[in-house]
């Protein structure tokens, strides 16, 4: 990650890592942290007290695409924020780990889904259902030499182990926490929100705390893959 400031917060703060990890592919290997955030357990945001988000994020940029893709060629360099909800599709890639009596999943040294891509990809539709190669797409269509992507709540709870939670509450806990943060130290001309959810929850931030930039909301990438597997369906059953 190119900016110190973000790669501290992700790195030894969000995760107690130590320090940038070493970028090497999507799920090789799990991060082995000393430590994570647990602020929404401490504000008790779950129904069940013994509860805690398992699932954990970090957020990357243009340079780590850049290490697995080759040198975006460009000169673009307005900073450009790309926003999720929450992390998602990331299952089973660690040993379930405790953590000041809560249980938690290491995160896996990601780039949020790059696998099966060996270049800069030069059309969405032939992507996988992977939200990083559509990013990449992104990045490397519009020549954005510095972009950041990060979620709106940096965990998630498991597919096959989903816990009942007051979102509101995490949302509004984790974005006074990372992304009024992140938003200060990257200072994004714009930001481009995938999925609805990302967009009201960013919204509610920026208006909370008077930052001014430009959104915009776009279509979440899994509805790509989703569109051009309905548009296959179709066209078989013809």
């Amino acid at each position: 990650m190119r900016n110190t400031k973000l790669s501290n917060l992700n790195f030894q703060r969000l995760l107690k890592y130590g320090g940038q990890p070493t970028i090497k592919n999507t799920y090789n290997p799990p991060l082995e942290c000393k430590g994570y955030c647990i602020s929404c357990e401490e504000k008790g945001v779950f129904n069940n007290d013994n509860d805690s988000f398992d699932q954990m994020s970090h957020g990357c940029d243009t340079s780590d695409f850049e290490v697995l893709l080759g040198k975006i060629d460009g000169n673009n360099f307005d900073p450009i924020m790309f926003l999720l909800e929450n992390p998602g599709g990331d299952y089973k890639n660690g040993n379930v780990v405790s953590y000041k009596g809560y249980n938690k999943q290491p995160p896996v040294n990601h780039y949020y889904w790059t696998p099966n891509i060996q270049s800069w990809p030069e059309h969405p539709y032939s992507l996988p259902h992977l939200y990083g190669p559509y990013f990449a797409y992104l990045m490397k269509r519009h020549r954005l030499n510095n972009v950041y992507i990060t979620n709106l709540i940096k965990c998630n709870t498991i597919a096959s182990n989903r816990k009942e939670y007051n979102k509101p509450a995490a949302i509004e806990n984790c974005t006074d926490k990372w992304l009024k943060e992140e938003l200060e130290i990257f200072s994004p001309k714009h930001i481009f929100c995938f999925g609805r959810n990302a967009e009201k929850g960013l919204q509610k931030t920026i208006k909370k705390y008077g930052i001014s930039v430009s959104t915009l909301y776009l279509y979440h990438p899994s509805a790509i893959s989703l569109s051009q597997r309905y548009k296959k369906r179709k066209k078989n059953v013809r």
